[in-house]
């Protein structure tokens, strides 16, 4: 990593942890890392089925799983989370072993060896050792047998169990820092486990370093992951009660069983109550935890199971089979809804391959002299980062977010992108006596491009209004230049003319431009749902963001199958408000169409925390054919533009307004100004003049590419 980044002086402690993924993808290309979700899932849901069944019966199989899966599916992806999940699934697997002393250290040993090199959180895999075998029940047979035997040969063999797990705890330290950054790597994975608590909440520079249940509206994991801890809180519980009631038939045979059984009772509860809250809290204090404590609630379960005695254990009963298959089937139809994307939680769908927001072939940087000097990239996003250097191996960036958070570093960057989105562009001191001012601290740091992901809508706004303009118009992640750069201001000027196009021009884009092109298939589409929106709403939110609002509802036709819902509906919503204030502030009137739309739609999901619009109401007089405004109007939602055209018979000037721009929005732009014209000789009032014209001339300039 000190090859790629500028401001980094340290070595990286999991520096292999893209090295497994790299060659699933040398070796196989797409199909092999599209593999990997499913063989890691397949593993862990047979590894741990096995273990519930034997240990908890069916229903802790079909309870305890799915919301498993639920909850750790964003490291089931190719990342090095997936390392942490099977890190600590192995660490279980070594522990349960029945293995000699000299085998078990070596194991944990080289575990974490392994661990560290691969992965960032093996602090996880430390905590979980300390905890089991600090908590774990060692039945002392020198203590089960009469109470005047407890001699020096019980107290030594209790002095060498302590020293076997001092051992196995000092194996797994020093395996963890068999890498290149030492013992300094637990720091680090410490930091990464947990920095909400290093990092103040405006310098994080990634949403996964916030805490969980912290907004409104919980994720599909959040929630999965809060009843699958109520859950196992349930089931541990419960097995406690049980060893309650051996312990009690023990007291009664004899007074020093009794005290055994008393001292483990106690064990019993400090364990429960230390490997419940670490997972909650770790949760508490970072998204990225999820997924691992998911697993950890998971393990606990098989834990307290494995420390059973054999009488706390009970025969299972038999479970009809009727509740079992409504179990399935309400779970099935939760995981359906839910790989349709049209979940309130969630609205990612069910597809094999690369989703087109990782897509590299989309990113198109600007093509320097290879001979020349190395340039330098800047981005607050780890993902852009990475789709850049996949491009261009010869360029190095300044930072990334991990790497500034475990260097210190978080601090400017974090200053860098409030300068950005509050338009800081010159230079000025801030509260705390350093110099702010994006430009000069670019100039100092050497960058030649911003590479930012569309999602920052703030900044590619304030950045539409500097000298440093787009170079693609269709990334996930956006690069910027500096036009004044004379090797960057031809391709500015050229995605200009881009812009212009597929805001005035006759550009029609079709299901075609959101496919895979042969990285990813969609199941859901294949089944007839549709396809994905997702890469529409991204494109369409760009273009908002560079005021081009017809080319963003240009975008969001060719996926306007019947009555949208969820981002869609949200998108569309917010191309109406920025096309209905574009109109007031150009023409002075928004549209009676517009409003009409924008009438449609909660004001929250515009954008807007006031019931009256800047444009104003619309009065009756304004309407005038109401029932044509209404059938026009609801044919328009559901996607049928040409259905919506055809209903207004353009006797009045707003009506032909509305014609046009639904053409427009067509790419018709033929039809559109032919319906200009037409409203031109209505003798319109003067707003609509000028609007009519304003498009005729705007139209016209791109009507030959």
């Amino acid at each position: 990593m000190k090859e790629l980044l500028t401001l980094e002086r340290a070595f990286e402690a999991d520096w292999c942890s893209g090295l497994p993924f790299y060659l699933c993808w040398s070796t196989g290309g797409i199909h092999f890392l599209a593999a990997i979700p499913l063989l890691a899932s397949t593993f862990l849901l047979v590894f741990l089925g096995k273990k519930l069944f034997a240990a908890n019966g069916t229903w802790a199989v079909a309870l305890i799983l799915p919301l498993f899966l639920w909850s750790v599916r964003g490291d089931l992806q190719p990342v090095p989370g997936l390392i942490d999940l099977l890190g600590l699934v192995v660490l279980w697997q070594v522990l349960s072993a029945q293995v000699s002393k000299r085998q078990l250290i070596f194991s944990v040993l080289l575990l974490f060896a392994v661990w560290s090199n691969f992965a960032p959180r093996p602090g996880w895999g430390l905590l979980w050792l300390l905890l089991t075998v600090g908590f774990q029940q060692r039945a002392d047979k020198a203590t089960k047998k009469k109470e005047n035997k407890r001699s020096k040969v019980a107290e030594k063999s209790n002095t060498h169990f302590m020293q076997s797990r001092l051992a196995v705890v000092v194996a797994a330290l020093i395996g963890g820092s068999c890498n290149p950054r030492g013992i300094l790597s637990w720091r680090d994975s410490f930091v990464l486990m947990m920095p909400s608590t290093f990092v103040p909440a405006e310098f994080r520079l990634e949403q996964s370093w916030s805490g969980a249940f912290n907004f409104k509206n919980w994720s599909v994991e959040e929630t999965a992951f809060l009843l699958l801890f109520l859950l196992s809180v349930g089931l541990v519980v419960r097995a406690v009660w049980l060893s309650r009631r051996a312990q009690a038939s023990m007291e009664s045979k004899s007074k020093a069983e009794g005290e055994i059984a008393r001292g483990q009772s106690r064990n019993q509860n400090l364990a429960l109550i230390s490997l419940f809250s670490l997972p909650l809290l770790g949760c508490l204090l970072a998204k990225a935890n999820l997924p691992i404590c998911s697993l950890w609630l998971v393990l606990t379960v098989l834990w307290f199971s494995d420390q059973a005695v054999p009488s706390d254990k009970t025969p299972r009963k038999h479970v009809r089979s009727w509740r079992l298959t409504s179990v399935a089937a309400i779970i099935f139809g939760i995981a359906l809804v839910d790989a349709t994307g049209m979940s309130s939680l969630s609205t990612r769908r069910l597809g094999w391959g690369i989703d087109s927001e990782i897509d590299v072939r989309l990113l198109n940087l600007p093509q320097f002299d290879p001979d020349g000097e190395q340039h330098i990239g800047w981005s607050p996003d780890t993902q852009s980062v990475g789709a850049a250097l996949w491009i261009d191996e010869g360029m190095k960036f300044v930072d990334v977010p991990q790497r500034a958070l475990l260097g210190g570093r978080l601090r400017q960057h974090s200053q860098q992108l409030d300068d950005l989105r509050g338009a800081h562009r010159a230079s000025y001191f801030r509260d705390d006596g350093s110099q702010g001012g994006w430009v000069r601290k670019f100039s100092e740091w050497n960058v030649d491009l911003l590479i930012l992901p569309v999602e920052f809508e703030t900044i590619h706004r304030e950045l539409m209004k500097s000298p440093w303009r787009p170079l693609d118009m269709d990334s996930p992640a956006v690069p910027y230049g500096s036009a004044a750069d004379s090797k960057i201001s031809r391709l500015a000027l050229e995605v200009i003319q881009q812009q212009g196009f597929v805001e005035f021009g006759p550009w029609q884009p079709s299901v075609e431009n959101y496919s895979g092109h042969g990285w990813r298939f969609d199941f859901i589409e294949f089944l007839g749902g549709g396809t994905d929106p997702a890469a529409a709403v991204r494109q369409s939110q760009l273009f908002r963001t560079m005021d081009i609002p017809v080319a963003a509802l240009r975008a969001l036709v060719p996926v306007r199958t019947g009555k949208v819902h969820g981002p869609l509906a949200q998108e569309l919503g917010l191309c109406q408000r920025d096309l209905a204030y574009q109109e007031w502030t150009t023409f002075g009137k928004a549209s009676v169409f517009r409003r009409l739309v924008l009438k449609e739609f909660p004001s929250g999901s515009t954008g807007s925390s006031s019931a009256t619009p800047l444009w104003g109401e619309l009065t009756p007089d304004e309407i005038e054919t109401p029932e044509v405004w209404e059938e026009c109007i609801q044919l328009y939602l559901r996607g049928d533009l040409h259905g919506a055209i055809q209903t207004l018979p353009g006797e009045t000037s707003q009506q032909c307004f509305a014609s046009a721009m639904l053409w427009l929005e067509l790419g018709e732009t033929v039809s559109a100004v032919q319906e200009l014209e037409k409203l031109l000789k209505l003798n319109p009032d003067r707003p609509m003049q000028i609007a009519a014209k304003y498009w005729q001339e705007q139209i016209q300039q791109f009507s030959e590419f």
